[in-house]
């Protein structure tokens, strides 16, 4: 295990410009390696992603703090979807403790389960074990056609795969953005997709 000593906490000031708009940041050396390898992963420069964390909440003023909570919460993610892939835990309850709208299906597009946030935000209704909140027809549409989303995702194990999805029901219209993330299922000859909307 690394010792505190072997970490250079001074800190490390940044400059990021663009449209007239300037910070100077400073962060000790692990965030900044870590900020990199965010921006590598989501196929970006580091002023694009930092301006971009920065604009989710610009009324933020500790903006050093706002960098440190975004490494600490993309390496959550990471870890999160890591043990989804590798374990054999119950999806069902990985997905009614996620607080995210998140679903699964199989590679020829069935749905096999979804948490209680996804079904708020398709069906308007949180739970659907009732007979009066049973939900209707699911349609699924993928703004890239389906096979190479497939392709992509058994290219790139273990990488998540960003894109739109379109969801229709009876009275109901939904566009998002979602992720897609292949799951490790060693019951199956194709492994499941756990799709998460942003």
């Amino acid at each position: 295990m690394p010792r505190l000593a072997d970490f250079d906490t001074s800190g490390k000031l940044r400059i990021f410009q663009r449209q007239g708009r300037r910070y100077a940041v400073k962060l000790e050396d692990i965030f900044w390696t870590q900020l990199k390898e965010c921006a590598a992963d989501a196929g970006q420069e580091l002023t694009n992603l930092v301006f971009e964390i920065f604009d989710a909440d610009p009324a933020a003023k500790n903006r050093t703090a706002l960098l440190r909570s975004y490494c600490l919460t993309w390496l959550r993610h990471k870890l999160t979807l890591s043990s989804l892939r590798s374990s054999s835990l119950d999806l069902s309850a990985i997905l009614t403790a996620c607080p995210a709208p998140c679903f699964v299906i199989t590679q020829e597009r069935q749905l096999t389960a979804y948490n209680p946030a996804f079904a708020k935000e398709v069906w308007g209704f949180k739970r659907h074990s009732t007979a009066q909140q049973s939900p209707s027809p699911l349609n699924m549409s993928f703004s890239k056609p389906f096979n190479k989303v497939v392709e992509a995702l058994d290219a790139a194990p273990g990488k998540i795969i960003q894109g739109q999805m379109g969801f229709s029901t009876e009275g109901r219209q939904l566009q998002c953005r979602v992720n897609f993330c292949l799951l490790d299922d060693r019951q199956r000859k194709t492994s499941p997709i756990l799709i998460y909307i942003d």
